[in-house]
């Protein structure tokens, strides 16, 4: 199940980063069910503007709330671990506290994407949201929502 649906992730942002090598755009992954709602366009182009520039990724629409800690400005928060207030997997409760878990889009940015792919190969495949939490040299975010 989440390790199936992790792998899947890190193979399509391989792919990404082949197509998309010399981009210095943004590439939007969504989930199948997503709908957009009117004035998304211009949402976007607020947060991409809010984003601190060197960030590997950004998540939207997560289940959890973020830290008053993590939040950045008015748009987007730094993903910090743990990303869920229990340890990871798989003795957590369902009434759990998340904190970035559930996104259904991720802003990927090709410039950075190296970065995020060698990082997500140092560490076990978890839960895809899991994998873009800040680590390292990994600088994810999350849209406040």
């Amino acid at each position: 199940g989440s390790v199936a649906c992790a792998l899947s992730h890190r193979l399509l942002y391989e792919h990404i980063l082949s197509e998309h090598l010399d981009s210095n755009g943004t590439v939007m992954v969504v989930e199948d069910d997503v709908a957009f709602n009117p004035g998304w366009h211009g949402r976007l182009d607020r947060i991409l503007a809010s984003v601190p520039a060197g960030a590997s990724a950004v998540m939207s629409n997560q289940v959890g709330k973020p830290r008053c800690t993590d939040i950045v400005n008015d748009e987007v928060a730094l993903t910090t671990r743990p990303w869920r207030r229990c340890p990871d997997l798989p003795e957590c409760e369902v009434g759990e506290e998340l904190y970035y878990a559930g996104a259904d889009n991720v802003l990927l940015f090709p410039g950075t994407l190296p970065t995020l792919l060698e990082e997500m190969a140092r560490h076990p495949l978890g839960e895809a949201d899991q994998n873009l939490v800040s680590r390292g040299q990994v600088q994810t975010y999350a849209m406040l929502n």
